[in-house]
């Protein structure tokens, strides 16, 4: 489980560092201005874990693991900001999804035993709640949720970086920076919506952005 969740992690770096990727401003620029961006990862996390632990494929139930992002086309320069809010409840959602997942491969053990979870609860002499939380420790599930955090802040981090000229073309956007480019695979426009689409390796993210 462990090293699926650094793969997922290193998903969420991806995602926040190629996130941002712009056009030149100027005549006829359709990036210009403001404008709030979703990135939602929840179908990746259920699918990853599903994918290298199909017998928990019962108990994989992520829920809003999204990034809320304010991207600004100005003066031909790029910049981008993630919604604190939004980072604290991805974090939030992303834990009670590892504790279902947890839970209910104690359960499942516990079933190959003849017991219950209400029965060792009550020979641990603790609540549920607490016992839980004693096996969730034992099960590594508080060091992944504390190392995911790290890995997202240290990603945030990396954003205050992420401020540049850009260019387009009529399929990729690039970000100029640091004497590097940073290239999305593609964007399209679905009416009102900018939609950037980001590939990498076995998967596809995809930011929706209004204005």
């Amino acid at each position: 489980m462990k090293r699926r969740i650094v793969l997922l992690s290193t998903m969420v770096v991806l995602a926040l560092t190629f996130a941002a990727c712009g056009s030149n401003s100027g005549k006829g620029d359709p990036f210009k201005g403001a404008w709030h961006g979703t990135l939602d990862l929840t179908k990746q996390f259920n699918d990853g874990v599903i994918e290298y632990y199909p017998e928990l494929k019962d108990h994989v139930e992520f829920e809003e693991l999204v990034f809320a992002l304010d991207i600004t086309f100005e003066d031909g320069n790029m910049s981008m900001e993630v919604g604190a809010d939004s980072v604290n409840t991805f974090m939030e959602n992303f834990e009670t999804g590892m504790e279902k997942i947890g839970k209910g491969a104690l359960e499942d053990w516990l079933v190959t035993q003849d017991m219950t979870l209400e029965e060792v609860v009550a020979e641990s002499g603790m609540d549920e709640d607490a016992y839980l939380a004693d096996r969730y420790e034992q099960m590594g599930i508080v060091e992944m949720t504390q190392s995911m955090r790290r890995i997202t802040n240290d990603s945030l981090v990396g954003l205050e970086k992420l401020v540049g000229p850009y260019t387009y073309d009529n399929k990729n956007l690039k970000l100029h920076f640091e004497d590097n480019s940073y290239e999305t695979i593609a964007y399209e426009f679905d009416g009102d919506t900018l939609v950037l689409k980001i590939k990498g390796d076995g998967f596809t993210l995809r930011i929706d952005c209004e204005q």
